[in-house]
C-alpha cells in the first residue's frame, strides 16, 4: 500500500526548491498586505475581475520574484503543499528567466498571463501524476477554469486549455516537463519513495532519463 507524503518530505521539497531555484517563503502579514488588499477592494469595486481583497490576502498564494507568500495562519497537508510550492517555483523560475518582463506581462497581458499560470498548472499536474497515478479525466477537469479569476479572456483559456491538455499527454507518458516540477518528484523519490506511484515511476525511469 503506498504510504501518504509527510510533513518531513513537503519540507525537504521546499528545501530542495529552494537549493535548485533559489525561492524563499513567507506569509502575508502586516501593512503591506492590508494594502494590497484595500487595492483589490477598489479594483473590484470598479469592475475589475479580481478576487476581493480578503481572499487574496487569506485563500490566495502569491509569488513575487522568488518570494512564495503563503496567507498567514493558514495550514496544508504534505501533497498540497508540495503541488502549490511546485506551482509557484513555476513563476519564480519564469521571473528569473525574464526580469524584466514577466511581472508586467503577467500584469498587462492576459494572454501572456494564461501562458504563465498554464506552465505552472502543468509542473502540478506532473507532480500529482507522480504521486496519484491520475490525471483529469476529461479536457474540461483540467484546470485552466481556474483562470476565470485571473481576469483572463474566453480566447485565454481555450489557449491554457490547449496547452495543459498537450501536457496533460505528454505526463501520462511519464514526460515530466523541465523544470521544477523534475526536482521535486526526484526529492520524493529519494526521502520517501514510496509515497510515489509505483506505474509512474517506471514510465518516468523510461521516458524522462535523469529525473529519477
Amino acid at each position: 500500500m503506498k504510504a501518504p507524503l509527510s510533513a518531513a518530505t513537503a519540507q525537504a521539497v521546499r528545501e530542495a526548491l529552494s537549493a535548485r531555484y533559489g525561492v524563499m517563503f513567507g506569509t502575508k502579514g502586516g501593512v503591506a498586505w492590508a494594502a494590497a488588499a484595500l487595492a483589490f477592494d477598489i479594483a473590484k469595486m470598479f469592475g475589475a475581475r479580481v478576487p476581493s481583497g480578503a481572499r487574496f490576502v487569506g485563500d490566495y498564494i502569491t509569488t513575487i520574484a522568488i518570494t512564495i507568500f503563503y496567507p498567514a495562519g493558514k495550514t496544508f497537508a504534505p501533497q498540497e503543499q508540495i503541488e502549490i510550492d511546485t506551482h509557484e517555483t513555476r513563476h519564480a523560475h519564469q521571473f528569473v528567466a525574464e526580469p524584466g518582463v514577466m511581472p508586467f506581462e503577467y500584469l498587462r497581458n492576459s494572454r501572456r498571463r494564461g501562458e504563465y499560470e498554464s506552465a505552472a498548472f502543468g509542473d502540478g499536474l506532473a507532480v500529482r501524476w507522480a504521486i496519484t497515478g491520475e490525471i483529469p479525466p476529461t479536457v474540461d477537469s483540467l484546470p485552466h477554469g481556474a483562470l476565470l479569476e485571473y481576469a483572463c479572456t474566453p480566447a485565454d483559456l481555450q489557449m491554457a486549455q490547449d496547452q495543459l491538455e498537450q501536457l496533460a499527454t505528454s505526463i501520462v507518458r511519464g514526460v515530466i516537463p523541465e523544470g521544477p516540477a523534475r526536482t521535486v518528484i526526484a526529492t520524493i523519490a529519494r526521502v520517501q519513495p514510496e509515497a510515489l506511484d509505483p506505474t509512474a515511476l517506471e514510465l518516468i525511469r523510461a521516458h524522462s532519463p535523469g529525473v529519477l
